[in-house]
């Protein structure tokens, strides 16, 4: 190419956009997870088998369970299937705490949001930057302690989520979950793309 070559050369600009809507459609559209469609159609059943169960696990882990993952998977969740089906119908949070209490606080986080997909979103590293960002609060890296995660999730990012279900009301519930996803992945990578003056 020489300098009197007149071509149109991409950059990226980040703009805001005026509406939760207009974010969702923009965010969720640049999502293509690989298996997306199988675990939203495993997720959204009123009863769920123990085969999906372990397809849900291995989507939320990106990869076949280890032996450890395997073991654990085996003991907290898959042997409780019947009372998993039993709280997606009518959810008591005392008995999931009973049962599934001393799981990690990711699973125990997946397995609220595969009881009861449309109040309880997913979290993990990606939508909690998406959730700092947002809420104009400073970086911070996701807690490796489990109680100060489920506190998190609970008292901050759900409280969060929800009000931007209020907000982007014309949009599906997993589309505003794959918008923050997509969203706080892209922060993580292009951390220079994304500078706001306070």
């Amino acid at each position: 190419m020489n300098a009197d070559t007149n071509k149109l050369l991409p950059i990226l600009q980040l703009s805001f956009a005026e509406n939760a809507n207009a974010f969702v459609k923009y965010w969720s559209g640049l999502n293509d997870y690989p298996g997306y469609a199988t675990y939203k159609s495993a997720v959204t059943k009123s009863e769920i088998s123990k085969k999906e169960l372990r397809l849900l696990f291995e989507w939320k882990n990106s990869t076949d369970l280890n032996s450890k993952k395997e073991k654990s998977f085996l003991s907290h969740v898959l042997q409780h299937d019947e009372l998993i089906n039993e709280l997606k119908k009518k959810f008591d949070q005392k008995k999931f705490e009973k049962t599934f209490g001393k799981m990690s606080a990711v699973w125990q986080i997946f397995l609220l949001h595969i009881l009861q997909p449309y109040d309880c979103p997913m979290f993990d590293k990606h939508v909690y930057r998406a959730f700092r960002f947002i809420q104009k609060l400073e970086k911070k890296r996701l807690p490796s302690s489990q109680s100060e995660r489920l506190t998190i999730f609970h008292e901050q990012y759900r409280p969060f989520f929800l009000e931007m279900c209020k907000l982007a009301n014309g949009s599906d519930v997993f589309d505003i979950d794959n918008a923050l996803w997509t969203f706080g992945k892209m922060i993580k990578e292009y951390p220079g793309l994304v500078k706001v003056d306070n």
